[in-house]
C-alpha cells in the first residue's frame, strides 16, 4: 500500500481525507485479479455508467479513430461492458481517459491525480467548470474560496463548519456528484464526515472516538491551509463536452472580482517550507489564514 502522507505532502491535503473518501468509494478494495489472468475484480466500479466508448477525442495510440474503448471487456467482463471507475478512490476513467492504464496499475498515481483535482478546487481553479454547469452554484463556490482565504476559521453559513471546512467539504462532494454542493449535505458527504471522525479504515486510530465530529474536522481541515505545489495542473477544471475533455480556464469564471482576486493570489510566492509550516499560506498571500503547525 502506498503512503498517502508521502503522496500528498506537496499538495497540502491531509491523508485522512483520502482514507475517509476511500472507505466510501471502495472500502479499501482495489484488487483486480481478472486483469492479470485471475478471477474477480474488486477495484472497479460504475458498470456501464455511462456505457460505450468515449468519443470525439484526438487520434492517438490510446484513442484510435478518436475513441477511447480500452475499458470494454477489461477486468473479466464480456466485451462491450465496461467498468468506468477504478482503484481505491474510484476515479472515473471514462472521462479521464488520458490516465489509462496508470489509473488501474498505480495507487500512488490514482491518489495523486484525484487530490491534485481537489487541490485545484480548493485553490479556486474550478470556477470556470462550475460556472458552465450552473452560474448560481459557481457564485457560491467563488464566495467560498474568498471566505476561506480571508478568514478560514470563521463560522460559515453552516453553523458547525468553518469557512475552510465549507470549501473543503464541497470539493470532496464534487468527486461524487460532479457539481458544487451549495452547502447541501447528502448521504455521501455525511458518510465522509462520519468516517473522518471514527477512522474505520484498516489501522485507523480508534482513539478518535473521543473527539466530536466537528472538533476533529476542524483539526483535519486546518492542514489544507498548507499551500502545496501546482499539482492541480493534472485535472482541475476539466469538462467533458460532446465526449471531448477540455480545459476550462479561470477566465471563463463568472465574476470579474473573483478573477482579479484569483489572479492576485496566484502571483504571490508560495510561503510554505518545512522549516516554516506555521507561516504557510492558503491560496492567498502569506499570513492570511496562516496554518497551525501539526
Amino acid at each position: 500500500m502506498t503512503s498517502f502522507a508521502s503522496t500528498l505532502a506537496s499538495g497540502g491535503i491531509d491523508e485522512d481525507y483520502v482514507r475517509a473518501q476511500a472507505m466510501i468509494e471502495s472500502h479499501w478494495h482495489q484488487d483486480c485479479a481478472a486483469a492479470n489472468g485471475g478471477n474477480g475484480c474488486s477495484g472497479a466500479g460504475d458498470l456501464n455508467n455511462p456505457a460505450g466508448c468515449t468519443n470525439g477525442l484526438p487520434v492517438a495510440p490510446l484513442t484510435p479513430d478518436g475513441q477511447f474503448c480500452a475499458l470494454q471487456g477489461f477486468g473479466g467482463i464480456q466485451a462491450r461492458n465496461q467498468y468506468d471507475s477504478w482503484l481505491i478512490v474510484q476515479n472515473k476513467v471514462y472521462y479521464e481517459w488520458m490516465t489509462w492504464p496508470m489509473m488501474e496499475q498505480s495507487t500512488s498515481f490514482a491518489v495523486d491525480f484525484r487530490y491534485a483535482e481537489m487541490r485545484g478546487c480548493v485553490n479556486g481553479d474550478q470556477c470556470g467548470y462550475y460556472h458552465s454547469e450552473d452560474p448560481r452554484s459557481a457564485t457560491d463556490y467563488e464566495n467560498a474560496v474568498i471566505a476561506a482565504t480571508i478568514n478560514p476559521s470563521r463560522t460559515s453559513s453552516i453553523s458547525d463548519w468553518t469557512n475552510l471546512q465549507y470549501l473543503a467539504y464541497g470539493c470532496i462532494e464534487t468527486h461524487f456528484t460532479g457539481s458544487w454542493f451549495d452547502g447541501l449535505v447528502d448521504s455521501y458527504l455525511d458518510q465522509f464526515l462520519s468516517d473522518l471522525s471514527t477512522a474505520p479504515w484498516p489501522g485507523g486510530n480508534k482513539t478518535r472516538h473521543r473527539f466530536s465530529k466537528r472538533t476533529l474536522a476542524v483539526d483535519v481541515s486546518s492542514r489544507l491551509q498548507q499551500n502545496g505545489g501546482d499539482k492541480n495542473r493534472h485535472q482541475a477544471g476539466w469538462k467533458n463536452q460532446n465526449g471531448l475533455s477540455r480545459r476550462i480556464l479561470p477566465a471563463e469564471c463568472g465574476s470579474r472580482a473573483f478573477q482579479r482576486f484569483h489572479n492576485h493570489a496566484r502571483m504571490i510566492p508560495n510561503a510554505t517550507s518545512p522549516a516554516n509550516a506555521n507561516a504557510a499560506s492558503f491560496i492567498s498571500p502569506a499570513g492570511i489564514g496562516a496554518a497551525s503547525r501539526y
